[in-house]
């Protein structure tokens, strides 16, 4: 997240961050992967009811092209393990 948000503090996101819920922690399937190297990632859950980061300006990290906010539909092309990501998503809000 720190990448995303520039290295700036945004102190009125602490509470945001601070109930954050861990979906998954772990190995995911990304053709980058090899025999000797591979990539973990943890996917955490922050959900803005509250719209704290309608204001915050995100950009990419050095492992991504863009970053922007999306509404995934069902023909959404996701890179990798994002799909798996959306659908334990879904399921821990029941949707």
């Amino acid at each position: 997240m720190e990448e995303a948000l520039d290295g700036k503090n945004y102190p009125e996101l602490d509470m945001l961050w601070n109930k954050g819920i861990e979906l998954y922690r772990g190995y995911v399937d990304d053709p980058r992967n090899t025999d000797n190297a591979w990539i973990e990632t943890v996917v955490v859950n922050f959900h803005d009811t509250d719209d704290r980061l309608k204001n915050v300006k995100l950009r990419a990290g050095d492992d991504a092209i863009k970053l922007r906010w999306i509404t995934v539909s069902e023909n959404e092309k996701l890179y990798a393990s994002h799909e798996d990501f959306i659908k334990l998503l879904a399921k821990h809000h029941d949707i």
